[in-house]
């Protein structure tokens, strides 16, 4: 009996032909192909992963922004808002100048 290794099985009582050789080859290319693209599908998702939470992290960053911005631009306009009824009144209680020099 013959022993013949191919793709990490053990083939008994028969030597392997050319053929029988190059399918072995063919698939053990292929698992390797397999390999390769598992790893790098892996890579990928782990990539994908890794962005969606930056993604997450910056939307939520954003989000506290703009409310932060949202809140300063509310106080900014009742502030404005304040001013302009202070001056509305001084301009009420004013006397125009040809009135206080008579």
């Amino acid at each position: 009996r013959q022993l013949s290794m191919a793709s990490g099985m053990i083939v008994v009582g028969k030597s392997l032909n050319s053929a029988e050789m190059q399918d072995s080859c063919a698939i053990d290319k292929l698992r390797q192909e397999i390999g390769r693209l598992q790893r790098t599908l892996s890579e990928k998702e782990d990539l994908i992963l890794a962005s969606r939470r930056i993604a997450i992290d910056k939307e939520r960053k954003l989000k506290s922004e703009l409310s932060e911005v949202s809140e300063r631009y509310t106080e900014l306009r009742a502030e404005k808002q304040r001013i302009e009824d202070e001056m509305a009144i001084l301009q009420e209680n004013t006397v125009p100048r040809e009135e206080h020099q008579k």
